[in-house]
């Protein structure tokens, strides 16, 4: 079904004001979308953006964030459900002589009946736009978003689509992956492939983290009902919906564009808003009768919440946020001096290239002597006291900001905490074998770890050292590009405040915040200090119900009993002792009953703790090392293992069904994985049955 539009404006507001009234007062449910610019934002939005300061449009590889404090509503669609007709009311467009009143507007509003609902996809920005721009409140309106979210998961799709759909955009790649597989495919006693060929073909396909056409998860996203709602509508009705972009083009943002130029495209958004209120109806009660209730009565409610979130913001110490960039600056600075320095005591690299790398890289195989240079040119670089000049002789996060925030075009160095260089200097330089898992190199921080193990227990000051400060860099680029530079950036200079959006679009459906992610604070480490930038609000405390309300009713059901993650991992090779790690492994931790680890938690020196329990705990160098290498101090190792081994068993097994993972990362071989699977699963047997308990 096509939809007629009309645009009203001021060549036509008094013939057909009273007629929409007329037919909003008459409709139950009513569909509803508004346009908007943010010309005015702060300029901490724009630099986050990348908008150019000439055409004032956002960089196409930045994310679009709203200031919601500065939003002009240019324009709003309502379509009545029961007309062909959806209307778009000018009220900002760049044809001035064309804008109506709000008061005009207004009425088209004001006409819904007590009892009537707008329909909007995702009506929390509706709830804060019409607020934040007229002060007028939407309090009956449903999100058709929160509704796709509560009647499917985000990888969940129509299985006809699924049976015609073919192999996708990873159909090319199964020729190759036959032949290779009749020259030699996995070797099961060694859990790897045999030709690094195939491996690199199986897990651009299967990779966790993929979203590339050519992977499965790609497949599947392309199949997915999906939650926006072109690709909602596309998947449910067939149409492909005018986009954005499509719409502005050329132009910055909405206010640039007449309100000709918009009118289908916003009218568009109210009608099928509606219209898929209606599908979504229909499927939920078809395939969930319960989940409808729980929409309306618990999921759409949450919405207010989530525009108040918005609306009101949260306070920060911005004065701290700054501080703690500049003395992470000049930390990233120092920290570079002391890379330098190591890097050239190594040079040069060996005339032959890594032959571990030239097996399985193919970057390694082509740029080579590309990254070798770009070390060894930023290697030869002089050292400079300003920590700017410092930090531009690199790029990251830390000075990639710096430059941006200077006005300064974006550093051309090597890249310290890209793969391929790490990757280069880990193993090219050093000239150490290659730590490989599924036939693939590794150079994130746990291998840095081992490979820091490695060079100290061969006596490779220098290298250890190396690769110690690059984990530092590592770690402050970490903190710079999740806290630092957004806070710093989101934060509005007038109210101190940030203003993240919050939803419940989660697989999980709890709630989740972006922009920034305030949820995402570190309990330990050189980050915590991220937690004390929040305010404490006098007012409109954040919380979140459905998840207070599940934890109350958990703690009721076990009547807060023992802390499942500090029942540590078995080690297989012991009976019902529970161990950490295999206790044999170089490298790895071997020891203690959890008695005895629990004791940990009451020492603060390693030496003090060692004298009363050194005996005891065998392989202790491990023990006071995390995985990355890092040193850990008595009462922060026993947090530390207690997740790693104890925590992330409990979520490793819960979730799959098997302790791959842990096993991988404890150093585990298959055989061993295998029996603390099979350990773990008997000891909490009672919880296994009920898991696997029929409906």
């Amino acid at each position: 079904m096509t939809i007629k539009t009309v645009l009203v404006d001021a060549r036509n507001v008094d013939q057909l004001i009273p007629h929409i009234v007329n037919q909003v007062k008459a409709n139950p449910f009513n569909g509803l979308d508004c346009e908007t610019q943010d010309d005015a934002r702060h300029d901490g939005l724009n630099q986050f953006m990348g908008v150019d300061p000439i055409s004032r449009k956002k960089s196409p590889a930045k994310k679009l964030v709203f200031d919601m404090r500065r939003t002009v509503m240019t324009g709003f669609s309502v379509y009545p459900e029961s007309s062909d007709t959806a209307y778009y009311l000018n009220l900002a467009h760049a044809d001035v002589h064309n804008r109506i009143p709000w008061e005009a507007a207004k009425a088209v509003l004001d006409a819904k009946a007590a009892d009537a609902f707008w329909i909007a996809h995702n009506a929390p920005y509706e709830l804060s736009a019409f607020k934040s721009a007229f002060d007028f409140d939407l309090p009956e309106i449903i999100c058709t978003l929160q509704m796709c979210v509560s009647a499917y998961g985000p990888d969940e799709y129509d299985p006809n689509n699924f049976r015609y759909a073919g192999r996708g955009a990873f159909g090319p790649l199964i020729p190759q992956m036959m032949q290779l597989c009749s020259q030699g495919g996995f070797d099961v006693e060694k859990g790897d492939f045999k030709d690094s060929r195939l491996a690199e073909i199986v897990y651009s396909i299967i990779g966790k983290q993929s979203k590339a056409a050519h992977s499965y998860n790609g497949y599947v996203n392309d199949l997915a009902y999906g939650y926006g709602l072109k690709k909602a509508v596309k998947s449910w009705f067939g149409y492909d919906m005018v986009t954005f972009q499509q719409v502005l083009g050329d132009k910055a943002h909405m206010g640039e564009l007449t309100g000709d130029e918009v009118a289908s495209y916003g009218a568009d958004d109210a009608y099928w808003a509606l219209r898929m209120f209606r599908r979504l109806l229909q499927f939920m009660v078809d395939t969930n009768r319960g989940v409808t209730q729980t929409f309306f009565n618990q999921e759409n409610p949450m919405i207010h919440l989530f525009a108040q979130m918005r609306q009101v913001g949260m306070k920060v110490n911005f004065d701290n946020i700054l501080s703690r960039r500049a003395e992470e600056r000049e930390n990233t600075a120092e920290v570079l001096r002391r890379t330098k320095a190591n890097v050239k005591a190594m040079l040069p690299f060996p005339e032959e290239p890594h032959a571990g790398l030239a097996k399985r890289d193919s970057w390694y195989q082509k740029n080579a002597a590309k990254y070798r240079k770009q070390i060894e040119d930023w290697a030869n670089l002089p050292d400079w006291p300003d920590a700017y000049k410092q930090c531009i002789q690199i790029r990251g996060a830390v000075s990639n900001a710096w430059a941006s925030e200077s006005g300064d075009p974006e550093p051309k160095g090597v890249n310290l905490s890209h793969y391929m260089p790490m990757r280069t200097i880990f193993y090219d330089l050093t000239g150490t074998k290659v730590i490989v898992n599924q036939n693939k190199t590794q150079s994130d921080a746990e291998a840095r770890g081992k490979l820091i193990d490695r060079f100290k227990e061969d006596g490779h000051e220098t290298a250890k050292n190396l690769l110690v400060s690059i984990g530092e860099i590592a770690s402050i680029e970490q903190r710079m590009k999740l806290y630092l530079t957004p806070y710093s950036l989101l934060t509005d200079p007038e109210t101190g405040r940030m203003y993240p959006t919050v939803t419940s679009m989660l697989a999980s459906r709890r709630m989740a915040c972006e922009d920034p992610n305030a949820m995402q604070l570190a309990k330990r480490g050189e980050s915590t200090y991220v937690r004390g930038f929040s305010k404490a609000m006098t007012t409109n405390t954040w919380c979140c119900p459905r998840l207070v309300s599940y934890r109350a009713r958990h703690h009721r059901r076990v009547e807060r009993g023992p802390d499942l993650h500090r029942r540590l991992l078995p080690d297989p090779a012991q009976g019902s002792t529970r161990r950490l790690g295999d206790g044999g492994a170089r490298g790895r931790l071997r020891g203690p009953h959890p008695g005895r680890l629990q004791a940990l938690s009451k020492y603060t020196d390693v030496n003090e703790f060692l004298e009363q329990w050194g005996q005891t705990f065998t392989g202790h160098d491990r023990l006071f090392t995390n995985l990355k290498g890092e040193p850990l101090v008595p009462d922060k190792a026993y947090k530390y293992w207690r997740t790693e081994a104890g925590k992330n068993s409990n979520f490793n097994y819960w979730f799959s069904g098997w302790l791959a993972t842990i096993g991988e990362r404890m150093g585990w071989s298959q055989e061993k994985t295998k029996m603390a699977t099979e350990m773990y699963r008997d000891r909490f047997s009672v919880a296994g049955a009920v898991a696997h308990r029929p409906n």
